[in-house]
């Protein structure tokens, strides 16, 4: 069975999620969204293909839709290694990049 692994960049994106949606929403719907995307990704387990081919983005890489955030990740045999989560309205290939 496969675990999903988060690189340092995608944890950081969800803390920054549930802040930003803390300061809009208030701490209840941050716990709620940042739920739903946890359970997005443990649908990834039993269906790592959901989400969609994004290699031209990112070679290798698959794109989920949560909300109104993108799950960037890939696929290997033991893992689903998250690389980012970021908002839809991100420049996503800038933010892509090798850093």
């Amino acid at each position: 069975m496969r675990d999903i692994h988060l690189s340092e960049a995608a944890k950081s994106d969800l803390v920054d999620i549930w802040v930003e949606t803390d300061r809009q929403w208030g701490a209840a719907q941050a716990d709620r969204y940042l739920y739903d995307i946890e359970r997005a990704l443990k649908g990834l387990i039993a269906n790592p293909q959901m989400g969609s081919d994004c290699s031209d983005l990112l070679q290798g890489a698959r794109k989920l839709i949560t909300g109104r955030h993108l799950v960037f990740y890939e696929v290997d045999p033991d893992r689903i290694f998250v690389i980012r989560i970021l908002h839809q309205s991100m420049d996503v290939p800038r933010h892509l990049r090798p850093s």
